[in-house]
């Protein structure tokens, strides 16, 4: 159970830290990057769940106390903002973040997890970096239609 926890966790870490999301929009689809995403936070809530059923949670970290304290604060003058100015309230956007704070924090709250997360951090960023140079050495960038960028002379 411990390895489907650290896969659940680790899968939409590794997601985000690479950016594959942002490749996929660029490159494939957009409707398959938001499917990604989506899916990513399904397997944070999944593994929220089995962390809470496996493993004895006994009490809510002070640190997640008082972000979701500040949640609460935001969401109330967020909504009181929409009501007063007549805004689209996309409740189902906003609940990402809240759901990878409250996810991630109590997945780190437990050490054994914590030596994994480490563990996938450095071997992640690192790729993520080498990644990085390569990119930088064939002119790679996102930010033009095909990927590479027209050298600046």
């Amino acid at each position: 159970m411990k390895r489907l926890i650290i896969i659940l966790f680790l899968t939409p870490f590794i997601f985000s830290a690479l950016s594959i999301q942002a490749f996929l929009a660029k490159f494939v689809s957009v409707g398959l990057s938001q499917a990604t995403a989506y899916a990513n936070v399904g397997l944070v809530i999944v593994g929220c769940l089995l962390l809470l059923k496996y493993f004895n949670v006994k009490s809510i970290p002070s640190t997640l106390k008082y972000w979701l304290f500040f949640l609460a604060i935001y969401y109330a003058i967020g909504l009181i903002g929409n009501i007063r100015f007549n805004t689209e309230v996309s409740l189902l956007k906003t609940l990402i973040s809240p759901i990878y704070l409250i996810g991630f924090t109590l997945f780190l709250s437990y050490k054994e997890f914590r030596i994994h997360f480490v563990h996938s951090l450095l071997l992640t960023f690192s790729f993520a970096n080498i990644l990085l140079i390569y990119f930088k050495y064939i002119n790679f960038s996102m930010d033009v239609d095909k990927g590479i960028a027209k050298y600046l002379l």
